[in-house]
């Protein structure tokens, strides 16, 4: 049996207030930023990494995953991954050349979305967004998970 090509991908949805940045392809489908982890990256060092190189964004709060998600690209590639919300910090969004547009969308906007089910993003409840204890207890504090999009470091 042939082996399968296979890549670890990750995806950030940054919310900003009540809406969250999308980005456009040049082939006019959508995007959240994100990419393939690369090396001995790890998902949070990556997602930073990527979020610098594609929107310029400072620097974004990981608070949690919340969906995993998994599939084929045209070139046969088995990509499998997981997406993670992020909180808007700072940053002006610049676009490098891989898209060609950004919107701040609003929550609803996005069930119209390809990328709504692609990313898990009908997984996502923002009206349970860190409102319990229990949820601050499982997943930290927020601000030791702050992200310098810059070096995907901790900060």
């Amino acid at each position: 049996m042939p082996a399968i090509d296979t890549g670890y991908g990750v995806k950030g949805l940054i919310l900003k207030g009540d809406k969250v940045l999308v980005l456009s392809k040049p082939n006019g489908g959508y995007d959240l930023p994100g990419g393939r982890v690369e090396g001995s990256e790890n998902s949070l060092d990556c997602l930073g990494r990527e979020i610098q190189e594609e929107t310029t964004l400072g620097k974004v709060m990981i608070t949690n995953c919340f969906a995993p998600w998994s599939f084929v690209k045209k070139s046969g590639l088995f990509v499998e991954g997981i997406t993670l919300l992020c909180i808007y910090t700072d940053g002006t969004v610049r676009l490098s050349l891989e898209h060609s547009g950004f919107e701040w969308v609003p929550l609803k906007k996005l069930r119209s979305m390809d990328i709504y089910q692609k990313y898990g993003l009908e997984k996502f409840d923002p009206n349970s967004l860190m409102q319990s204890q229990e949820r601050r207890d499982a997943y930290g504090d927020l601000e030791s998970r702050r992200i310098a999009a810059g070096n995907g470091r901790r900060v």
